[in-house]
């Protein structure tokens, strides 16, 4: 028997979706069948197998049992591939088909194998030849690679991915986008977090932030910030008022230039020019000891008991006791002889007949005269 080839051509099929790893190929194969006589053949079986090679080779391609009963009246019209043997070739390449009709081999006008190059398939970079740009048709997208192990998608759609991980200047990536070398971006870069030092930052020259927001890193930040504007530390734990040149601890609304709402603790030394308050709360504390302590005159009473270990002057030497070495006290003099010693005159105002007493001895006004007396 003769086979007689009309035509074999390749189809490739868009808008088909195959749940498969990679994408099958897809070939129209059709033939007329003739006996010896030239009749018709009849029903039967064929087979279609495709290698790499004249002879020999590698078989890329056997149809089995997916085309069985498919010759009726003399002809075959079958579509490679679409059964359950995929066929996969790479585009422009050379194969060589062979066939069987009925379990018997066929020749192609004395050749055992039917060459034809592949018009499908995975194409290759050495079959492609492009002289200035690859522009898609309208609406048009591409795919390339396989989707179990990371493909690009939708190139030349509106929005295009990669399923796995890129490297620029490096051929084994570590994250996502893996850049070897610097970046230039036009544009905005947005991220959940920016990891490092910051020192490149600073190299840069009127940078402007607006509502930067700072995160707990491994590295430690060096480096000088400026802010311009306000600053909130953890939601009012720290405020900075740039309006009003005011810092407020626990408040976002400071009324001085350190407003601290709630307790203060201080290991050194707080010096100021006053210090306004009842000073109630510093009278309940025990044991507190101040040295060249100095009041001046506020609004407010002050209310409770001042305690002076050592000794208290009052004014310009008006008023001086001498608490630490004999309890005497003196006016107008800061050493003083004796209980009481008046550096001046003694004005003593007293009711009529009130008695003045020195020990025993006692003196008053009775009005006329001076009287002095003993009990």
């Amino acid at each position: 028997m003769v086979i007689d080839i009309k035509k074999l051509f390749v189809v490739l099929l868009f808008g088909i979706v195959l749940s498969l790893p990679v994408y099958a190929d897809l070939m129209s194969f059709t033939a007329n069948v003739k006996d010896g006589s030239g009749n018709n053949f009849g029903a039967g079986d064929v087979v279609v197998e495709i290698y790499d090679a004249a002879s020999g080779g590698n078989l890329i391609y056997n149809s089995t049992n997916d085309f069985l009963k498919n010759v009726s009246n003399g002809q075959i019209d079958i579509m490679l591939g679409s059964g359950v043997q995929q066929l996969n070739l790479a585009y422009g390449s050379d194969y060589y088909m062979e066939v069987y009709l009925n379990r018997t081999d066929l020749d192609f006008q004395g050749q055992e194998r039917q060459r034809f190059q592949a018009g499908i398939g995975n194409v290759t970079l050495n079959k492609v030849n492009v002289s200035t740009s690859l522009v898609p048709t309208t609406n048009s997208t591409l795919n390339l690679g396989q989707s179990s192990n990371g493909w690009w998608n939708n190139i030349f759609g509106v929005t295009g991915y990669f399923l796995s991980k890129v490297g620029i200047g490096t051929t084994n990536p570590t994250s996502a986008l893996n850049v070897t070398g610097d970046v230039g971006v036009t544009g905005i870069v947005t991220a959940n977090a920016f990891v490092g030092s910051g020192a490149g930052l600073t190299g840069v020259s009127s940078m402007v932030y607006t509502n930067l927001a700072l995160t707990n890193q491994s590295n430690s930040f060096s480096g000088n910030i400026t802010i311009t504007e306000n600053l909130t530390v953890d939601g009012g734990t720290l405020y900075v008022d740039s309006v009003n040149n005011r810092v407020g601890i626990l408040t976002v609304s400071p009324s001085s230039a350190l407003n601290v709402t709630g307790d203060v603790g201080v290991t050194g030394t707080v010096t100021a020019t006053s210090f306004v308050g009842s000073g109630t709360g510093l009278t309940g504390i025990s044991g507190m000891s101040y040295t060249n302590l100095a009041l001046t005159n506020q609004s407010n009473v002050f209310s409770g008991n001042v305690t002076i270990a050592n000794n208290l002057t009052v004014g310009n030497n008006r008023l001086y006791v001498d608490g630490r070495s004999n309890g005497y006290v003196g006016i107008n003099t800061t050493t003083p002889s004796s209980v009481l010693h008046v550096n001046g005159q003694l004005n003593v105002s007293v009711g009529s007949n009130t008695r003045i007493y020195f020990g025993k001895g006692y003196v008053y006004d009775n009005g006329n005269a001076l009287v002095l007396g003993h009990d």
